[in-house]
């Protein structure tokens, strides 16, 4: 069965570097979109809800004409990333012209590098040893190289950005900014560029219970603000603050009434100015409120 049916993409208000997009979004028990998913939006050219967006799961090669090489990590060449050597599976090893499609499950960071831990890794053959187009492979939608004139024009043609070097690399489509319709598999940005954030949930909505609970908290707390704002701490209304300001970001804030978000704009308002304070929560919430 295929573990997208049912699923469903919900796009946040905000931008982020991948790990950052990541871990975001799994603090909410939830995960981006995979790259299978994505592509199905833009089949049915729904780019409203899909572009300029981070993609689940990274692909990793060797530099060009290379070979994945028995117990040695996969290092980025730029960046550091690194995909550790039990990982790449044993029939990628000593071949050319193999890459990697990585789900990733976590990610370990080391001072200025990153380690990526996997939930599966699967081989991508034959894979591009530059920029190329051709036919999708049916479990990951990357393309293969040396397959463009038997799916030229078609429904399963893509186009495929490879970086130079070593690459441990997240994936990114960028939808009507691509140039291509939509069809154009990215895995040459850098992780630290921003690009706006989504969430893959079950199409009924039932994982996003965790955000209900989290927003019927946040009623409680705008409660007890109203009765008596002058009794917290700086820190604790930066706090409350902080975490309504997410909730209005996601799609479950649209359960918040009229009524509440009047009385959150009364609490900002009744803030004593203090712009650096401001500044810096508006920066740990990523976009801030938005009505």
């Amino acid at each position: 069965m295929d573990a997208n049916q049912g699923k469903r993409i919900i796009a946040l208000k905000m931008r982020a570097g991948y790990l950052e997009a990541a871990e975001f979004v799994a603090k909410k028990g939830l995960k981006l979109p995979s790259h299978v998913l994505v592509d199905r939006y833009f089949a049915a050219n729904d780019f409203d809800t899909v572009k300029d967006l981070w993609v689940r799961e990274l692909v990793a090669h060797p530099e060009k004409g290379g070979k994945f090489s028995k117990g040695k990590d996969v290092v980025d060449s730029q960046t550091g990333w690194i995909l550790p050597a039990r990982y790449v599976p044993k029939d990628a090893v000593g071949r050319k012209g193999v890459g990697l499609f990585v789900d990733p499950n976590a990610f370990e960071r080391l001072k200025d590098k990153v380690v990526v831990h996997t939930e599966s890794v699967k081989i991508i053959y034959p894979f591009f040893q530059g920029d190329g187009a051709g036919r999708v492979d049916e479990e990951t939608v990357i393309p293969r190289a040396g397959t463009w004139d038997s799916c030229r024009n078609s429904s399963e043609e893509r186009y495929f950005h490879r970086p130079r070097g070593v690459s441990v690399r997240p994936s990114v489509r960028l939808g009507i900014f691509d140039g291509c319709g939509g069809k154009t598999v990215n895995c040459d940005y850098l992780p630290d560029r921003a690009f706006r954030v989504s969430a893959e949930v079950s199409a009924d909505g039932s994982d996003l219970k965790g955000f209900e609970a989290m927003v019927n908290d946040f009623h409680n707390a705008l409660r007890v603000l109203r009765s008596g704002f002058a009794s917290f701490t700086p820190d604790e209304v930066k706090a409350l603050l902080a975490d309504a300001m997410h909730h209005l970001q996601t799609r479950a804030a649209g359960r918040i009434n009229r009524t509440t978000r009047e009385a959150l704009t009364a609490i900002l308002n009744a803030l004593p100015p203090a712009p650096a304070e401001k500044e810096e929560l508006r920066s740990d919430c990523g976009m801030g409120i938005t009505w």
